[in-house]
């Protein structure tokens, strides 16, 4: 068990009192499938504090940074993403995960759980047993984004919404925004979009083709002449144009813009490129 795990498991058991076991049980379920869309998620509300990591730590109860070595620190993104899945998959909040028994301690549905793949790690059982973060068109759930701020002290409200067409996505890029959202869907005769490898440092194309199954969020992080650059689970790959189609009814893919008002926002000028 890596120091950072230790760190974050130690949150979640402190805030939430799930058992050392339990608590181990919740982070092997987050890093199964579905979590891409929460991590989304964790990376807005990172950006938006990235300038005031001392009113996240008022907010969120926790560091927005925790040192690994002399020197070095990284973002606790741990700590951010079980807070969040757990907050959503609260009953309370409409999951099925998580409830409070008559004593009011927290406590986890077993009945929707089923021992993974890997020996000795933890997933839902199939089935409808987990609020997804992004399993409309139009992208983010704002409701359960919302709850979750709710439950913190601040007064932050989230918002999304869908970007029209790949020029306006480069539009906002080259203007420095930071909270785009690149979300891929399987969908009958017209396939997730294609993935390839790239050397960040050079645009270069160096890996084999992947191709996604199911669905899948990412964060945008630039682009090319060739495609989009998204970054998914600290790798960075290249979605070509070509494989895009963003239409509304029978597209594989919708592309969305996010701001938490408080904190950041958009000028009058980039609100032609969104739908709200």
């Amino acid at each position: 068990m890596t120091k950072r795990f230790k760190s974050a498991k130690k949150y979640i058991m402190s805030k939430y009192g799930f058992s050392a076991k339990d608590t181990e049980k919740i982070f092997t379920i987050v890093d199964s499938i579905g979590a891409c869309s929460y991590a989304d998620v964790a990376n807005i509300i990172f950006e938006s504090y990235f300038d005031n990591p001392e009113k996240f730590l008022e907010d969120f109860g926790f560091p927005m940074f925790q040192k690994v070595s002399e020197g070095i620190y990284t973002l606790s993104d741990a700590e951010l993403l079980a807070d969040i899945y757990i907050q959503a998959n609260m009953v309370e909040n409409g999951g099925d995960l998580v409830y409070t028994d008559k004593d009011g301690k927290n406590k986890l549905n077993e009945n929707v759980l089923k021992e993974g793949n890997t020996p000795g790690t933890t997933e839902l059982k199939d089935g409808d047993y987990q609020n997804y973060m992004s399993y409309t068109k139009t992208g983010i759930s704002d409701t359960l984004v919302n709850k979750y701020l709710d439950s913190k002290s601040t007064s932050l409200e989230f918002k999304k919404g869908r970007v029209i067409n790949i020029k306006a996505v480069k539009k906002l890029l080259d203007k420095g925004e930071k909270n785009l959202s690149l979300g891929a869907y399987c969908r009958e005769g017209n396939p997730v979009p294609v993935y390839l490898e790239i050397d960040a440092s050079t645009d270069l194309l160096t890996g084999e083709k992947h191709v996604l199954s199911g669905a899948h969020a990412t964060t945008i992080v630039g682009y090319t002449e060739a495609g989009l650059i998204v970054s998914s689970w600290g790798g960075k790959y290249l979605v070509p144009f070509d494989v895009l189609n963003m239409d509304k009814e029978n597209g594989n893919c919708y592309i969305s813009l996010s701001e938490i008002t408080d904190l950041s926002g958009l000028g009058d000028d980039e609100d032609e490129n969104r739908e709200n």
